[in-house]
């Protein structure tokens, strides 16, 4: 049995493993879709779109809302899905 691993530089939190002719993708990172598209993206310059669910829980998200902006709204703010791993 042959095993390779590989962690691709732009998508830090992915690994490839290759064994008896099967390619294993994992990753550790939340949102784990996003970050395997992007590993499949720059590993085998693959054309796959991806589309995230919607955030939803206040955990699934950070809020970059700068201190002094004054929000028009409740729905007017920074938010970014977090990518940090679990």
């Amino acid at each position: 049995m042959t095993l390779l691993c590989a962690v691709l530089l732009g998508a830090p939190g992915v690994v490839f493993s290759y064994a008896n002719g099967t390619v294993t993708v994992t990753t550790d990172y939340r949102r784990g879709v996003g970050m395997i598209v992007e590993g499949l993206r720059e590993r085998y310059g693959w054309k796959v779109n991806y589309e995230d669910v919607p955030i939803v829980y206040r955990g699934d998200y950070d809020d970059l809302t700068a201190p002094t902006y004054q929000p028009k709204g409740p729905e007017d703010r920074a938010l970014d899905p977090r990518v940090t791993a679990l």
